[in-house]
C-alpha cells in the first residue's frame, strides 16, 4: 500500500506564512492570502504486464475521505495524471468503481497485439477545489487491472 500526502500551505502577500497563535502581528501588503497545496509521495510508479489481450484499469473506492471529527472530502477530489498515454491513470470515482480506460497493448520490443507492457509514473493531485476544516483525512483507493 502507497501513501500520498498533501498539505495545505498559507502564505500572506508582503508577509510570508503566517506564526500560529492568537493575535500575532505579520505584515501584509492587503491582497488575498495565497493558499498552495504540496504532496509528498504522490508519485506512484506502475506497471502493467499481460499475455491475455486487451487490459483495462479502473479505480474503486469505498468512500470520501475522512478525518476524526466526521468531516469528509469526495475522493473524486483526487486527481491522478499519468506519464504515458499509453498506460492512462483511471479517472477516480467519489464512491465505488469508476470508469474503466484501456491499456494499449504492445510495448518497447514487444511485436504481438497480445502482449502488454506498460510503465509510466502516475502522479496524484488534489483539486482543492472547496474549502475543508482542518484535520487529516484518510481513505483508500484501490487499483484494478483486467483483461477479458
Amino acid at each position: 500500500v502507497n501513501t500520498v500526502a498533501f498539505a495545505l500551505a498559507t502564505s500572506i502577500p508582503g508577509g510570508g506564512a503566517p506564526t500560529a497563535g492568537n493575535n500575532r502581528a505579520t505584515s501584509w501588503n492587503g491582497t488575498a492570502p495565497i493558499f498552495s497545496v504540496g504532496a509528498t509521495g504522490n508519485v506512484l510508479p506502475v506497471e502493467v504486464r499481460s499475455n491475455a489481450g486487451q487490459v483495462t484499469l479502473r479505480a474503486t473506492t469505498t468512500g470520501p475521505l475522512t478525518n476524526t471529527g466526521g468531516n469528509t472530502i469526495p475522493m473524486s477530489e483526487i486527481i491522478v495524471a499519468s506519464s504515458d498515454s499509453a498506460l492512462p491513470a483511471p479517472t477516480i470515482p467519489a464512491t465505488g468503481l469508476g470508469p474503466a480506460v484501456n491499456v494499449s497493448s504492445g510495448g518497447p520490443g514487444i511485436g504481438f497485439t497480445q502482449v502488454t507492457q506498460r510503465a509510466a509514473d502516475w502522479t496524484f493531485s488534489y483539486a482543492n477545489s472547496a474549502n475543508r476544516p482542518a484535520g487529516t483525512y484518510t481513505g483508500q483507493i484501490t487499483f484494478t487491472a483486467s483483461s477479458p
